[in-house]
Formats: C-alpha cells, structure tokens, sequence
C-alpha cells in the first residue's frame, strides 16, 4: 500500500494540472477591453461575408406538356436540403387564375453528389418506400437533366400559395 499512494498521488498531480492547463487554454481568450481608448485603437474585423448558396437552389420549371395541358409543374430547392412539388392548375387554359398544388414532407431532401449532380430523395411514407432521382445540372443553360431530357430550368416567376 505504501508503494501505491506516491503512484495514485503522482497520478492524480498530473490529472490536475492537465486540468488546469486546459482550463487556463479555454479561458486564454481575451476580454474586450474597457478602455475607451484601447476600443477604438483595436483592429475592426472585416464585415462577414453572406453564405455562399448553391446555384442549383431556387425555383425550378418543368418543361411544358407536348399536349397542351393546364398546368406548370414546379421544383423548388430550398438551401436547408429540403424541396417541395408544386402543380399550378389553370382554371382554363395554361394562363389566369389557378389553384396549387404542394407536395412535400420531412423526408423530401436533395443531396449534391457533386459539382453537376444532384439527388432529389422522395419518401411518401408508404410501402413503396424512398425513391431517388439524379438529375445532372448544366450550370451553363441553368438547367437540370435527367439522362439527355431536360428535367427543369430555373424559373425565378414561381409563387406559392398560402
């Protein structure tokens, strides 16, 4: 027992100062001065700068049916990863007066894969489970494909409805 208290001491010396030298490094940062003086000698730290967003967010038009139908379909990808479907449904025709459409939930995410490519993860909490769609972004004509057909092109007019 007397050869185990120096070790435990020796042990528990060391834990001390560990401690307190990771206290005194947390603690190392400076307060701001009270000085008036020292205030407004201190150097002003440039102003931040707004987070860079990705190109692909914002609202997204898909192409227009070849049949003439009344209604625009609309992609919308937010920056916090979420997106949402949106139909506007003419009353007559493809212009005036419509009613929308939104389809979305917490488990509609898109994920950039990389610098052109985007998945678009649809789960609409059934048995069919999750679907995944890459789209390819043409950074260049603002659009996205999916294979060699264009998916949806940046369409900065969409509006939803409360």
């Amino acid at each position: 027992m007397k050869k185990m208290t120096p070790a435990i001491t020796m042990i528990l010396a060391i834990m001390m100062i560990l401690t307190m030298m990771t206290a005194c490094a947390d603690g190392n940062t400076a307060a701001a001065p009270t000085d008036p003086a020292v205030v407004s000698e201190a150097p002003v730290a440039p102003a931040e700068t707004a987070e860079e967003v990705d190109p692909v967010v914002g609202s997204w038009r898909m192409p227009p049916s070849p049949f003439g139908d009344d209604f625009e379909v609309f992609i919308v990808l937010n920056a916090d990863g979420s997106f949402l479907n949106a139909t506007n449904l003419y009353d007559s025709g493809n212009s005036g007066s419509y009613t929308q459409t939104v389809t979305t939930n917490e488990d509609f995410y898109w994920v950039k894969v990389n610098d052109t490519t985007v998945d678009l993860h649809y789960n609409y909490h059934d048995a069919n489970g999750e679907f995944v769609t890459t789209l390819n972004y043409d950074p260049v004509g603002d659009k996205f494909y999916y294979g060699r057909e264009v998916y949806a092109e940046r369409d900065n007019t969409f509006v939803l409805v409360n």
